[in-house]
């Protein structure tokens, strides 16, 4: 029940947070549009590292990491799922670092389809621009 109420709340946020960016770029112009999304981006990337270090720090076993990263680091940090999260938001996806856990893999779908938002919005906002 808790996965559930969890999940209900990063859903929630993340609708918040695009559909605040929606409405406060429609007042912005020129490259203060451009600024507030990539800040908005950048806060987004962090929020998700946060919440994956946090499941791997609640079971270790939510994530597979190749043992070469652990080896050569000496074991995994905060930064690494920063990392995993940019890797993901931008649909990159090197597979150093794999979610295994159904709420983990749910996340990454989350910050994948959110990710692909702000690159329509980052558009958007260009197109309005040009046409005005």
């Amino acid at each position: 029940m808790r996965i559930y109420l969890f999940l209900f709340f990063m859903v929630g946020v993340s609708i918040l947070w695009l559909w605040f960016l929606f409405f406060i770029t429609r007042k912005l112009t020129g490259a203060k549009v451009i600024a507030v999304i990539i800040i908005a981006l950048v806060g987004l990337v962090v929020f998700f590292g946060i919440k994956y270090y946090s499941f791997y720090l609640y079971d270790p076993k939510s994530f597979y990491i190749i043992p070469a990263h652990k080896l050569t680091y000496g074991g995994v940090r905060l930064f690494d799922f920063i990392y995993f999260s940019f890797v993901t938001i931008t649909t990159l996806g090197y597979g150093d670092i794999i979610p295994l856990h159904t709420l983990t893999k749910i996340l990454t779908i989350l910050e994948v389809l959110m990710g692909v938002s702000f690159v329509g919005l980052i558009l958007g906002r260009i197109v309005i621009k040009r046409e005005s």
